[in-house]
């Protein structure tokens, strides 16, 4: 994962491009997927890290959409879920797969 440095040093990059093209499950009606997300994190003041924008796949496309807290709740938290576990998904291959 690429994390890049604002200007002011509050503003992050997550690249998730490392889960790209990983193989998944493709069974009768039994169908995985992995996202390769890239997210643009902002630090407050307090330190909280919150999420600007999502995209879910590493290339813009018309089906490809940056999704934002002004667009629908329900929208947004599955972004944000995706993203857990392609967090998730990352943090297993580098600590357990590459050791």
């Amino acid at each position: 994962m690429c994390v890049c440095v604002g200007q002011n040093g509050h503003v992050y990059l997550a690249d998730y491009a490392l889960l790209q093209g990983v193989p998944t499950v493709h069974r009768d009606a039994d169908h995985r997927y992995v996202a390769a997300p890239l997210v643009l994190l902002y630090v407050r003041a307090s330190g909280d890290l919150v999420p600007l924008a999502i995209q879910l796949r590493q290339q813009p496309a018309a089906d490809n959409p940056v999704w934002t807290p002004r667009d629908r709740r329900d929208h947004w938290i599955l972004a944000k879920l995706w993203v857990l576990n392609a967090d998730f998904l990352w943090q297993f291959a580098i600590s357990h797969l590459f050791r």
